[in-house]
């Protein structure tokens, strides 16, 4: 396809595929608990890559529902390094963590792409119970097939500074 001739049309063309990028994105559903910082975002079939503020972002998910059986809740998170558009080395974890965010403690390398997922830990009937590790639900795509790290886990990517 040849670019338009007329240079005010040429010009314009980056604008409206920034405010479609941004407009068409749509919230993506999730298995597990649903992030809230950054959020999933997705554009049809594929998973969208959203920049946070920062190399230090907080990353924050809904809480567990409140169970009367369950006596305690702790999070635990786990952040891969994008390598070819999968999860690849782990490079953060944290686990039983008290509340349903996590600060990083050390900045991440910018314009780098990360995936992470989240599970909530309880205590019920005096057994350790956890829900499943949080991934976005790809259309067509068989959530039981036991994948680890999963390439639908949630995606984040850091500014370029």
């Amino acid at each position: 396809m040849r670019a338009p001739s007329n240079p005010k049309v040429r010009s314009a063309l980056p604008l409206v595929l920034i405010l479609c990028l941004g407009a068409c994105a749509e919230n993506a559903a999730v298995y597990g608990l649903k992030p809230e910082y950054p959020q999933v975002l997705a554009h049809g079939k594929e998973v969208l890559f959203t920049t946070v503020e920062s190399t230090k972002p907080m990353m924050r998910w809904e809480a567990y529902p409140p169970r009367d059986d369950a006596k305690w809740v702790v999070y635990d998170l786990k952040v891969y390094l994008s390598e070819n558009g999968a999860p690849g080395r782990l490079i953060d974890e944290a686990d039983s963590l008290p509340f349903p965010r996590y600060q990083f403690q050390k900045a991440l390398a910018s314009c780098a792409k990360y995936f992470w997922t989240v599970r909530a830990r309880f205590r019920v009937a005096g057994r350790e119970e956890a829900t499943e590790w949080g991934a976005v639900q790809i259309p067509g795509r068989d959530r039981w097939v036991p994948v680890v790290p999963d390439p639908a886990y949630y995606r984040f990517e850091t500014p370029c500074r």
